[in-house]
């Protein structure tokens, strides 16, 4: 074959592309899951746009936010944001198997927390802690009062969640 025909031809075909990238698939197949641009899916890393968030909190520039004088600023402010994170996608997973912890609780408000703790105070009668030994009228009151604690509890859940939501939006 002569080599000289195809250097002085017009008809060289030139790649511009990404080196190391297949013909025909998008960039998303290659990006690292640990930088993925969803915060709730990554697990132990931060995303770019953590990153980028805390960045513009502190008003730091790319170069700033690796200075050994501003790490533990840097860290602690990646770490809360890491926690409010971690609180959605656990708030995500009770939703995801219906259930809903008590903890919740103390973030209802107004009639719903005056609601829960007087039903929690009827839960926590020494008769109503033995069902076995209750009346069937009894026992039905009780089996309500627990299926309303649980669904204050879920409102309370959600109410921390919207809350979490509204956080991790405006940091």
């Amino acid at each position: 074959m002569d080599t000289s025909i195809i250097i002085h031809s017009d008809d060289v075909i030139q790649h511009f592309g990404i080196k190391g990238m297949k013909w025909g698939q998008r960039k998303q197949f290659y990006e690292k899951k640990s930088y993925s641009k969803n915060p709730l899916k990554s697990k132990g890393t931060y995303s770019f746009r953590d990153i980028g968030r805390v960045r513009k909190k502190l008003g730091m520039t790319r170069l700033g936010m690796y200075k050994p004088e501003n790490s533990k600023l840097w860290n602690s402010e990646m770490n809360k944001l890491v926690a409010i994170r971690d609180e959605i996608r656990k708030i995500d997973n009770s939703r995801k198997y219906n259930y809903a912890p008590t903890e919740y609780s103390k973030y209802l408000k107004g009639k719903e927390l005056k609601e829960y703790r007087r039903r929690e105070k009827f839960d926590r009668k020494k008769e109503n802690r033995h069902t076995q030994s209750l009346s069937l009228s009894k026992f039905n009151k009780w089996v309500e009062n627990s299926n309303r604690l649980d669904k204050l509890t879920e409102i309370g859940m959600n109410n921390r969640y919207s809350d979490l939501i509204k956080k991790y939006e405006n940091y």
